[in-house]
């Protein structure tokens, strides 16, 4: 719903908010394409994630892409004819080890790792296949990091910049603020929050229908910033000072 301006009917693109976030998935395959032909169970392992699974777009487009990659290598590593069945550790160690020289971080190798675990356990189920070299190998050890927070202050500073741009007037600036007042009301994740449709925001009990990984559904509130600042995006703008956030 986000890239819809007030008063515009929903399908209908913005085109002062083109390169902003859209309310809904792209399609699996629409950005990225998988070699059906040579690799049916590819395809068909997209589908049993996507349908069967549930798991979210980002989710099934990195798995598909992970897999389809180490078959690309697995095509450079022996030099001709292979199958999944004939897959050894090595082979999946020097994958990892390909991954680590072209620079991808170890928590993307960790990813692409499980995504081939899944999808030998796939080939398991669907197959008979019983064989999992993937299990044997080991998983990057990724580093212990926590993330920074902002302090007080920058709260203050980033929340006042975003009132202002929407004092100013205008479909993006309303929208931003929007989006940042409801971020710090429920926690909701990105995917979240472009995944709403007009019918899941409820301004009359001030809630939210959200809906997260695996389809799952649930209804949270909205904070009384949140919902002044949904009102004056759905309204097309407007005044409405927020007074003190951090109070």
């Amino acid at each position: 719903m986000w890239n819809v301006e007030c008063g515009m009917r929903n399908g209908e693109a913005d085109s002062r908010s083109a390169g902003g976030l859209r309310g809904r998935s792209t399609p699996v395959n629409s950005a990225f394409r998988i070699p059906h032909s040579e690799f049916p169970q590819i395809r068909d392992f997209v589908a049993f994630l996507a349908k069967e699974r549930n798991d979210s777009p980002h989710t099934v487009t990195a798995y598909a892409r992970d897999v389809a990659d180490f078959a690309a290598f697995c095509g450079r590593y022996y030099g001709g004819r292979w199958s999944w069945a004939g897959v050894d550790r090595l082979a999946i160690r020097g994958w990892l080890g390909a991954m680590q020289e072209r620079g991808l971080a170890r928590r993307s190798a960790a990813r692409a790792l499980s995504a081939l675990r899944t999808f030998y356990r796939f080939l398991s189920v669907t197959q008979g296949l019983d064989v999992n070299p993937a299990k044997a190998a080991r998983t990057p050890k990724l580093e212990q990091t926590l993330p920074t927070p902002l302090d007080r202050g920058e709260i203050v500073t980033l929340f006042a910049h975003a009132e202002r741009r929407a004092e100013a007037g205008g479909f993006k600036g309303a929208r931003d603020l929007a989006m940042l007042e409801l971020f710090y009301s429920t926690g909701i994740r990105l995917a979240e929050l472009t995944g709403l449709n007009d019918p899941d925001v409820d301004l009359v009990s001030d809630r939210l229908k959200v809906r997260g990984k695996g389809k799952k559904e649930w209804v949270v509130p909205v904070g009384s910033y949140a919902g002044r600042a949904l009102r004056r995006w759905r309204g097309g703008g407007g005044r409405g000072g927020r007074g003190g956030r951090c109070s």
